[in-house]
């Protein structure tokens, strides 16, 4: 297959595909771990709340979903017009 055919080149799908897999590590991490046990960096650190981020955790679910849609989306071909 030629990168002409592709919608997208193949290293915007390889992104996409690692961006999903972030979003779900990072889902995992906000499901199983308290606010205060939560990396500096994540959004909803907080040292003195000990409950755990589900909504975040679905929140980054939904957002590996949309990235992994869109990594199968750019790998299909482009429509060409019938003569």
């Amino acid at each position: 297959m030629s990168n002409q055919a592709r919608n997208a080149p193949p290293w915007v799908t390889w992104l996409l595909v690692v961006v999903a897999l972030l979003c779900v590590v990072a889902a995992v991490v906000y499901m199983t771990k308290p606010a205060s046990q939560l990396p500096s960096f994540f959004p909803g650190y907080d040292a003195a709340v000990h409950g755990k981020h589900f909504k975040h955790g679905l929140g980054m679910i939904g957002l590996a979903v949309i990235a992994g849609a869109a990594a199968w989306y750019t790998t299909g071909h482009k429509k060409t017009a019938i003569r």
